[in-house]
């Protein structure tokens, strides 16, 4: 990140905290903490949150599996 990126910066950042447990027969517990930008709490609640964020890890494990099946853990996407 450049000087003129990092000024550009605000001075405070809104987030909205979420904290919950991920709990599955067999393994540990884990405490989980989640921090997004401000969405409406009434239309996005945390427990929709907490199992989007388990989504994405999910695709993600599967996309790596398939990466490493077809030998090419080379590939990248263009974009974070």
């Amino acid at each position: 990140m450049s000087v003129e990126d990092y000024a550009a910066l605000p001075d405070v950042l809104k987030v909205r905290e979420l904290r919950y447990k991920i709990s599955r027969p067999g393994l540990r517990t884990r405490d989980v903490t989640l921090a997004t930008k401000p969405l409406d709490a009434e239309v996005d609640t945390a427990m929709e949150l907490a199992h989007l964020y388990g989504a994405r890890w999910g695709h993600k494990a599967d996309l790596k599996h398939l990466k490493q099946t077809i030998k090419r853990d080379d590939l990248k996407g263009k974009h974070v």
